[in-house]
């Protein structure tokens, strides 16, 4: 299963709203786990189309005292959480263009998305534009609705709610679906299936290859979760089917993967394998192929959250059940300290997802304490070794 954690704030709202005349030039984001924009040094804003229109700040980004607050119910793909609105108007800078927020929510992000995520940012402003997201490029633009679009874009039909949804279609063992789901750029997941889909689809009785994950609050949620990982055939999008790729399903998804009329969410381990023209006033999704997504190594089965800003740890956030780190005797939860050899607050952010293509991990482990104790737990020492296909 991805290492990224699935991020959805599935509030009210509405994407047709006014907007300056001023266009976005073009902004660049770094990819690594999420799509991050205004990135300074090690921190940066997580760019997140399932977001809504909303601007989060992570609760270690402070605020002037005097800010009016109320709690707001949030529902997630983690079930439900109280979270706190911040009752005044936002300015977030983004390249040449300010973007205005009626208020802002603060939130412990950084618990989900891990110690990089100083906020998050969701879509804002498309009336009278499209916006397009490069990832051959790594970089936003947005387009005049007058503009030609370049050449070899394929238009798709786009669904304009509270999110942005689009159809697609793959196949996964012996079974064909096609249906909308969400344009979620905060997923790092090829494509999840709320619990509908996967009672419809009959995900779970498949007989394939089939790896369950326990996760630590996978998103907005007070929930610990869980969640099957399935190898698709293909997924495609538009004209393009792309191979090599995994779908997650949740039988007992709650909230934005529970009961909904979509069939779920696509994040970037499709999406990176295009660029997208996303046109709101139109109803239009346009998407061009650039690249086959690459065939994938066989995994740890660990996902871990970097929380170096409150200890000296990356924690074991999902575990693969009777995966490889599971076996050897990683326990979620656990705060992984060292790897081979080098602290973990040691590796820039530049060097994080490196260390996992290694094919032998030494990890030095501080196991889970859910109580306070008088001492910590004693240090232990796992090894993983990469399994073959």
């Amino acid at each position: 299963m991805k290492t990224k954690i699935l991020l959805l704030l599935l509030l009210c709202g509405n994407y047709l709203f006014a907007q300056q005349q001023v266009l976005l030039d073009s902004v660049p984001f770094l990819l690594r786990d999420h799509m991050y924009v205004n990135v300074e040094g090690e921190h940066g804003y997580v760019f997140d189309t399932g977001a809504g229109r909303n601007l989060v700040f992570d609760e270690s980004i402070s605020q002037p005292n005097q800010i009016t607050t109320k709690p707001l119910r949030v529902i997630g793909v983690a079930g439900v959480q109280e979270l706190k609105q911040l009752q005044q108007p936002f300015d977030f800078v983004l390249g040449n263009k300010t973007l205005h927020f009626p208020f802002a929510i603060q939130m412990d992000l950084r618990a989900i998305s891990g110690c990089h995520a100083n906020g998050l940012l969701g879509l804002r402003d498309l009336t009278e534009n499209r916006l397009m997201i490069n990832f051959q490029h790594s970089f936003l633009k947005e387009l005049p609705l007058d503009a030609p679009i370049p050449e070899g874009y394929v238009k798709l039909p786009l669904r304009v709610e509270s999110n942005l949804q689009v159809k697609v279609s793959g196949q996964i063992g012996k079974k064909n679906f096609k249906g909308w789901f969400v344009i979620d750029t905060g997923s790092g997941t090829a494509i999840s299936f709320t619990a509908v889909a996967t009672r419809k689809l009959g995900l779970e009785k498949l007989d394939l290859p089939k790896t369950i994950y326990d996760v630590i609050q996978m998103g907005i949620g007070d929930s610990l979760s869980w969640a099957i990982q399935l190898p698709t055939a293909f997924i495609k999008l538009g004209d393009t089917s792309v191979e090599h790729l995994f779908a997650a399903c949740s039988p007992d998804g709650k909230g934005g993967l529970g009961k909904t009329r979509k069939w779920g969410i696509i994040g970037l381990d499709l999406l990176k394998n295009f660029n997208l023209i996303i046109d709101v006033p139109h109803h239009c999704l346009y998407v061009k192929a650039f690249r086959e997504a690459p065939l994938k190594k066989p995994t740890f089965g660990v996902g871990v959250r970097n929380r170096i800003d409150v200890s000296d740890a990356w924690i074991a956030a999902s575990l693969a059940r009777n995966g490889v780190a599971a076996r050897a005797g990683l326990c979620l939860g656990d705060s992984i300290i060292a790897v081979n050899g080098k602290n973990v607050r040691d590796y820039l952010w530049a060097d994080e997802e490196a260390v996992f293509l290694s094919d032998t991990l030494n990890l030095t482990v501080r196991p889970y304490c859910p109580t306070p104790a008088s001492s910590l737990p004693a240090l232990k020492q796992i090894r993983l070794i990469r399994p073959k296909f």
